[in-house]
């Protein structure tokens, strides 16, 4: 990954589980990079405040999640490389 800032990989899986364990993998795959992978799994407004907190490069969602996010966040994806 670039230098970057903000989210600039989205991986769209059909399934909250299978969300889950693709950040498993990726968290694995990212150790001692600077590389951060984050799931939506709620989007209720607290949650979303949080999650603008974090660093994110990698973001993995289900599509109507990811739907939800886009609409009611002011996060940049501006950055996005990969889908």
């Amino acid at each position: 990954m670039s230098e970057r800032e903000g989210i600039q990989a989205i991986i769209i899986v059909p399934t909250r589980e299978l969300a889950t364990q693709i950040l498993s993998v990726t968290t694995r795959l990212c150790v001692d990079t600077g590389v951060r992978a984050h799931i939506i799994t709620n989007t209720n407004e607290e949650k979303m405040k949080k999650f603008h907190k974090k660093k994110t490069d990698i973001l993995i969602s289900t599509p109507m999640k990811l739907n939800h996010f886009i609409a009611n966040s002011s996060m940049s994806l501006k950055n996005v490389q990969w889908i």
